[in-house]
């Protein structure tokens, strides 16, 4: 594991990034970004704090969105 830098502003920036590559419909490469950001914030933060929620939030986001939908049929 490659060692990351312990800054909430580097997390921040992950985040937009990850938001730059999710709007471009890269979602795997926002995906990555995404989970870097919430590995940093869990590590300067803990994992309770508003910041790690947010990038919890949007990680959980992409993956809805990305995911395709199915229906169930009535039985």
């Amino acid at each position: 594991m490659r060692r990351r830098p312990r800054h909430p502003g580097y997390a921040s920036a992950l985040n937009n990034l990850a938001l730059i590559q999710k709007s471009r419909g890269e979602l795997e490469a926002a995906a990555l970004l995404y989970e870097e950001a919430l590995e940093v914030y869990r590590l300067v933060y803990g994992a309770h704090h508003p910041s790690s929620a947010m990038a919890m939030h949007n990680t959980c986001l992409l993956c809805a969105t990305s995911l395709p939908h199915t229906r169930r049929s009535a039985s």
